[in-house]
């Protein structure tokens, strides 16, 4: 699998594009703790035992995920991580954009 997009190097210092959107606080507390959040970033507010950020070197296509998982992939490309939730066996929630006028 195709693992996430980087974010591009042209965004001014502190800008964030729709590749590495975060969840909102509240939405966050609504939802719960999750065993693996793979989609993560330094803002995140999601509450989980473990999260993998490529801003850290990690992929979290790439990584064995727990039994919960929340996903709020790159906006660019998210068809390789509904794949991967399809094929997970525990719960989830993925949060994705519903654009009708994008590719």
């Amino acid at each position: 699998m195709k693992g996430a997009k980087a974010r591009p190097a042209e965004l001014p210092e502190g800008a964030v594009d729709s590749d590495s959107w975060c969840t909102d606080a509240e939405t966050a507390r609504l939802l719960g703790h999750f065993s693996t959040d793979p989609c993560s970033n330094a803002r995140s507010h999601i509450q989980a035992d473990e999260s993998f950020a490529l801003e850290r070197g990690q992929d979290g296509l790439l990584k064995a995920w727990g039994w919960s998982v929340y996903v709020n992939p790159p906006y660019s490309d998210p068809l390789p991580w509904a794949r991967r939730l399809a094929a997970h066996r525990g719960p989830w929630v993925a949060l994705v954009k519903s654009d009708p006028t994008t590719r």
